[in-house]
Formats: C-alpha cells, structure tokens, sequence
C-alpha cells in the first residue's frame, strides 16, 4: 500500500467493440490453491488454467459468441471445483465479467443467472 500511487497506474484508452468480453479478476483467483491445507502438493488456479477456463465457457445457444453470464459462471464453477469442498480461502477473491452485447443478444436464451440446486458449494452466488 502506498499513499499516492498515481506515479504507478498509467492510465489508457481501450477500444471495447461489440461482442468482447473484458475479466477483471483479483490474484486471489489465480492463486487459489487446489487443497485445503497447506501440505506441500498444493497447486495454484494460475493464469493459464484461467485462460483455459475462459476459452472453454459455452456460446451463447445457435451463436459464434459468448455472454459475460456464461464465462462468469464457467469460471466460479471450474474455480470452485478446483478449490474443493471445504476451502479455506486465504485471500479475496474477486471477479467481474462485462460483455459489449451484439446487436443480437437475447437475454431470454442466455444462461441462467442463477447456480444449478445440484452444484454443491458453500460460495454465495451473487450477482
């Protein structure tokens, strides 16, 4: 922590066009580790498996593209998965997913907002 950071951001302009996709993400994703305790044989979430996670989170139904729903929800189920039942979290976790929707997105077929009743998880999914 430091009192003025302004000597340490640099701010830019990014061109967000229709369909993209931005992830902002805290290190306490992709540090989270694969085991409850701490034993020697934990593995770290990491960049790449996030990519991977990202990379694989399902279109949109009949589309070439994906919605923020989608990807959010692919990367809290497969980080989730990851951690384990009974995680302890030693770090925050944050994540947001925003999307530039097509001109022909349908929130009526995207994907539910809400978690599937047999995904078991002790996180609070909330939007």
């Amino acid at each position: 922590m430091t009192k003025n950071i302004h000597k340490l951001l640099k701010e830019r302009e990014i061109a967000f066009e229709e369909n993209d996709i931005a992830v902002l993400y805290s290190d306490g994703i992709t540090e989270a580790l694969n085991v409850a305790t701490k034993n020697g044989t934990e593995e770290m979430f990491g960049e790449q498996r996030l990519v991977d996670v990202i990379e694989t989170s399902p279109n949109m139904p009949g589309k070439n593209y994906k919605s923020a729903r989608s990807v959010f929800k692919n990367i809290t189920i497969e980080l989730s998965k990851f951690m384990g039942y009974k995680y302890h979290q030693f770090d925050d976790i944050t994540l947001a997913v925003v999307q530039y929707k097509p001109s022909d997105y349908d929130e009526t077929q995207d994907f539910p907002e809400t978690i599937s009743e047999d995904f078991i998880t002790e996180w609070n999914w909330e939007k």
